[in-house]
């Protein structure tokens, strides 16, 4: 095979020649540096899944105010009768101060 080939199987073996110490130092290295980019992926994860559950909760929010507007929007009479309600007792509310006044 090659002479790249036949490090590595001595190195599996055991070898413990400059080129052995070498590469295994350099997988120790590049197992650390993976380490500490799954910790900071596993941050980064948590960090993102915080902004999508705080987005969640603020959009449920705005869109329990807008189902008030949905429901008026699409039973309009109901807008009209409360509005109607609302105005006669503000009449009887303003007529009874009226008959105070007169007396």
């Amino acid at each position: 095979m090659g002479n790249n080939f036949d490090k590595t199987k001595a190195i599996l073996n055991g070898d413990e020649s400059k080129y052995a110490i070498a590469l295994k130092t350099m997988a120790l290295d590049l197992d650390t540096n993976f380490k500490e980019l799954e910790d900071r992926n596993t941050e980064r994860h948590e960090a993102l899944m915080k902004a999508i559950a705080d987005n969640k909760a603020d959009t449920d929010k705005k869109f329990e105010k807008i189902k008030v507007v949905m429901f008026f929007s699409e039973n309009p009479k109901w807008l009209y009768l409360i509005l109607a309600g609302a105005i006669i007792m503000m009449l009887f509310t303003n007529f009874g101060d009226l008959i105070k006044l007169i007396k």
